[in-house]
């Protein structure tokens, strides 16, 4: 069976929600084309192990060195300090394209790889792309991009949104996606963005799987909204925004009430004040809350922007 190896810096089936949801359906979409799916998690903050994994999909875990870990947290809290005062000034410092990754990484892989080498390897992120080097010039590389990373820091920073991720000018991230041979993109938005670029890889749209709605049942429909989203920085201002706003158009007496799904409810819960507010926290099933909504609230992150879709 041909083997496609899957380099991640984030476990995937630890969790449903963000890029960890998206490895998921690649994951089951390989296995469903026949593919032997390998991961290969560069480990990057303290999961040890992805978790939940089918039986048929092989992984292994790349502890990076304790030196490179160090001095890669002091660069980077270095760069979230400096931004901090330079941004009031329209200044911003962005990462280095390969500075998420181990340099040692690229060997790790090319001696576990050497006696089977996969038909393609697919990194999660345009900053893994440097474990490219690791593979023959037969195997097919594939970036699975996630998201524009370009100017990411002035772009949130600009519109009062905070930003804890990597950031990369657009000359580092086009270096990026020109080892490529084949770019996903995550949404529309993403896809028109590459494809302007004129970048020589095919680009290709593959847009997250979510789970067919039944037609909606408007009689069960209450006077709810509901509010889905996950932990990152980006949503966290977006749920305590919309908390902040229904604070102040919402009365106890009032029989509409919010309810916030996902992983976004640790975080903002400690900080609401308004009645009506339902937190669910992180569930298996969102289509009962789909269902029982009236109004449904969604963050997204296009080209590296925060926009509230309704």
């Amino acid at each position: 069976m041909k083997q496609v190896v899957l380099i991640t810096s984030v476990p995937p089936f630890s969790g449903y929600h963000g890029n960890m949801r998206r490895m998921n359906d690649c994951i089951m979409d390989l296995r469903r084309a026949g593919y032997a799916v390998h991961i290969s998690y560069h480990r990057d903050g303290m999961h040890l192990r992805p978790e939940n994994l089918p039986p048929d999909v092989t992984w292994d875990v790349y502890v990076p060195g304790l030196l490179w870990r160090v001095l890669r947290h002091a660069r980077d809290r270095m760069i979230g300090l400096a931004n901090r005062w330079l941004n009031r000034l329209g200044i911003f410092i962005n990462h280095p394209l390969d500075g998420l990754m181990d340099p040692a990484y690229p060997k790790y892989l090319r001696a576990r790889f050497a006696d089977q080498p996969p038909v393609a390897v697919i990194v999660v992120y345009v900053w893994m792309t440097g474990a490219f080097k690791a593979f023959p010039p037969g195997c097919r590389r594939i970036v699975d991009t996630q998201d524009v990373f370009a100017n990411r820091k002035r772009n949130h920073y600009s519109h009062g949104v905070p930003c804890a991720t990597y950031s990369l000018t657009p000359r580092a991230e086009r270096r990026g996606l020109n080892r490529a041979d084949i770019l996903l993109a995550i949404a529309r938005e993403e896809h028109d963005y590459f494809k302007q670029l004129g970048l020589p890889a095919l680009l290709m749209l593959y847009e997250p799987a979510f789970p067919e709605l039944p037609p909606p049942d408007n009689a069960r429909k209450g006077n709810s909204i509901l509010f889905v989203a996950s932990d990152n920085t980006a949503n966290v201002h977006a749920g305590l925004m919309l908390l902040d706003a229904w604070s102040r158009i919402t009365r106890p007496e009032y029989g509409t009430q919010l309810h916030v799904v996902g992983y976004v409810c640790a975080k903002i819960q400690p900080h609401n004040r308004a009645p009506n507010v339902v937190f669910h926290g992180p569930v298996d099933d969102l289509v009962p809350h789909y269902r029982n909504a009236a109004l449904t609230v969604v963050p997204q992150i296009e080209l590296s922007l925060l926009v509230a879709r309704i």
